[in-house]
């Protein structure tokens, strides 16, 4: 559909099966994936996540640059509490401005068994085949707060995994919401994402050997 002059962010928040947070660390591990910034806050939980050995804020700021197209990728890797949920949607806005965001990916997960997904862009069914619109519900966190205030110009969509796990890290389902972004980024931008999923495809190997093994599972991607 469109190629030039585009600056995209990318939003991966945690959410049902860690699918979302998982989603954004698999693009951070992507080649071009460059960090931007990183949050703290006083009222963040005391973690730091650890990539390539080096201790990082769950809450980051990533860019890839691509011809004419800017991605930028926006993580977080904490659950985000009620009190956490207006901060990051802060930071998310500030992004919107500061790099002067032209369209929006959402990458996230809910408990359904079907895809789904909120968009403001037209005609857009054939871009998001085998999903279904949310056309009846409610959403909640920093969706809640973004989504309803976003500028009529600034294209979105928000894509809904499904996922039957609420407190069991979703592999499988990160993998596949993976694939259904660059099938839909593509679509949309007439461009290839060139995405590397060995990390999860080397957890998965993992918790095969485990189960082969019968080691206790510790559902921690972080050990």
């Amino acid at each position: 559909m469109v190629k030039r002059n585009r600056n995209v962010l990318v939003i991966t928040l945690y959410s049902t099966g860690m699918i979302g947070s998982l989603v954004g660390l698999t693009l951070t591990y992507s080649p071009g994936f460059e960090l931007l910034e990183q949050k703290y806050n006083k009222k963040f939980p005391p973690v730091a996540v650890i990539h390539k050995a080096r201790p990082l804020s769950p809450v980051r700021i990533y860019r890839k640059v691509m011809g004419e197209l800017n991605i930028y990728l926006f993580i977080s890797e904490i659950s985000l509490s009620m009190m956490l949920a207006p901060i990051v949607y802060k930071y998310i806005e500030n992004a919107i401005k500061k790099y002067k965001i032209t369209d929006i990916i959402v990458l996230s997960s809910i408990a359904d068994i079907n895809y789904n997904y909120v968009t403001n862009i037209p005609n857009i069914e054939d871009v998001l085949e085998g999903m279904s619109p949310i056309k009846e519900g409610a959403i909640g966190g920093v969706l809640a707060l973004l989504l309803p205030k976003i500028h009529p110009e600034i294209r979105y969509i928000a894509i809904f995994s499904p996922s039957s796990t609420k407190n069991t890290i979703d592999i499988d389902m990160s993998i596949s919401l993976i694939r259904k972004f660059q099938e839909v980024f593509e679509k949309l931008f007439n461009t290839k994402i060139d995405l590397d999923i060995s990390v999860l495809e080397t957890y998965k190997k993992r918790e095969i050997e485990e189960v082969k093994l019968d080691v206790p599972k510790e559902n921690n991607i972080y050990r």
